[in-house]
């Protein structure tokens, strides 16, 4: 797969720069890349900073584990948003009042292509990595129960930001891991059929276009907005998986630290013969 569609060079992408124009004078993708500029570049360089250290070095760098643990806490971390607006999406697709709920739900239920979503394919790589479940990363208050689908218009906020990056960072993250080797190679950031899911990147951009006339003046601000608080979630995340994980080496180095201590002493009591001799005694 990836000798259909290499990546063209090693440099990452970065987000896409517009005109200075007015927000109604964007289409609603536009507007959000607009919107999240700053907070995308930030996201950009905290990932690539990081996924170096959860990589095994290259030949000629300093030599790590092949174990692929430590991506698998921070991909477990990132799918959890695939969940929640996934399990949103698909529950409007399943209604079968889906086509008495106005437009904008009627809309929804038909704009996913089929093979885009990602739920099944993230939870597959987070069971064969050896981790299920997501850490326990409080980075966030819980979302309010029904908050999506009672806000369905704010789907495209996740879908633009979350599928788009697959598309256009998660080519070169993809590369990264087909680098390091088959172990950390990732099911989710792959589509099936000869194009590699740009057919599916054709039909949703397609489709997301028709939403410019279904979007009220207040649905299209709380879609950016939506768009802006999970950059900040995404930006969140980072932070609280680096204290965890920083707090995980401490705790290891401690408990190292200790053993070797106790194998000493142990050691030392063993050619002493089992005696304690105390000066003045």
């Amino acid at each position: 797969m990836l000798e259909r569609y290499p990546t063209p060079d090693s440099t990452p992408p970065t987000p896409v720069r517009y005109p200075s124009v007015s927000p109604a004078q964007l289409s609603i993708s536009a507007e959000i890349n607009v919107a999240t500029r700053k907070q995308h570049t930030e996201l950009n360089r905290l990932i690539i900073e990081r996924l170096s250290l959860a990589l095994p070095a290259r030949p000629w760098g300093w030599r790590r584990g092949r174990s692929p643990a430590l991506l698998a806490q921070g991909i477990a971390a990132f799918a959890q948003i695939y969940f929640e607006f996934e399990s949103a999406w698909s529950a409007i697709e399943r209604s079968p009042e889906k086509d008495e709920n106005g437009d904008m739900v009627h809309w929804l239920a038909n704009l996913r292509p089929r093979g885009l979503e990602r739920t099944q394919r993230l939870r597959g790589d987070l069971k064969r990595l050896g981790c299920s479940t997501a850490p326990a990363l409080e980075c966030r208050e819980p979302a309010q129960p029904g908050r999506l689908s009672g806000r369905p218009h704010t789907l495209i906020a996740y879908a633009w930001v979350m599928y788009m990056a697959i598309f256009s960072g998660g080519r070169w993250i993809r590369q990264q891991l087909a680098d390091a080797g088959p172990e950390f190679e990732l099911s989710f950031l792959y589509f099936d059929g000869d194009e590699d899911g740009e057919d599916l990147k054709r039909d949703f951009k397609a489709g997301l276009a028709r939403a410019e006339g279904l979007l009220s003046g207040q649905e299209r601000e709380e879609v950016v907005e939506e768009a802006q608080a999970l950059f900040d979630r995404c930006i969140a995340l980072v932070a609280v998986l680096d204290r965890e994980l920083r707090w995980q080496y401490f705790r290891q180095v401690a408990i190292r630290g200790i053993v070797a201590t106790c194998i000493v002493w142990l050691l030392w009591l063993v050619s002493t013969g089992g005696h304690l001799s105390w000066v003045g005694h």
